[in-house]
């Protein structure tokens, strides 16, 4: 079954042996292998088979899939928003000196952080373009008019 973490939270049996209890759409899923914990969390999209045992419903194998999950491995895409911070931060210290008025300010900060970006994913050649429309490998900056990044 394939499905999204809407909830996930620790428990134990009466004799003291920790679980995790994942709900999943309308269904909830006891999970039971220490080994994982900590691994899943609330909004990862996952792949898993179960099993009915009485009244609860086990899970016998999870996975994360790609879907929704950014390819982060349960990241949620916070390395990604970490990258475009870092890439911001940087651009920002770039641009910052320059004396153009702010709005220009602002939009060449953000196209120089996407590049940044691309550069760090390797999308992009070692040097940012030197012409006014600054394409590259068919990606505009937006933003620049007319300055060289």
């Amino acid at each position: 079954m394939l499905g999204r973490i809407d909830q996930l939270w620790d428990n134990k049996t009466d004799k003291g042996q920790p679980y995790q209890v994942f709900a999943i759409g309308t269904d909830r899923y006891s999970f039971w292998d220490k080994k994982q914990f900590g691994r899943f969390r609330k909004g990862d999209t996952v792949e898993f088979n179960w099993k009915q045992a009485g009244e609860y419903k086990n899970i016998t194998t999870i996975a994360l899939t790609e879907a929704d999950n950014n390819g982060s491995n349960g990241s949620n895409g916070k390395d990604e928003r970490i990258v475009k911070m870092s890439c911001l931060k940087s651009a920002g210290m770039v641009i910052g000196p320059l004396d153009v008025e702010p709005r220009k300010k602002v939009k060449l900060t953000v196209a120089a952080a996407r590049y940044f970006e691309r550069y760090i994913n390797n999308e992009a050649d070692d040097e940012p373009p030197s012409n006014s429309e600054g394409k590259d490998k068919n990606h505009k900056y937006q933003g620049t008019d007319g300055l060289d990044l």
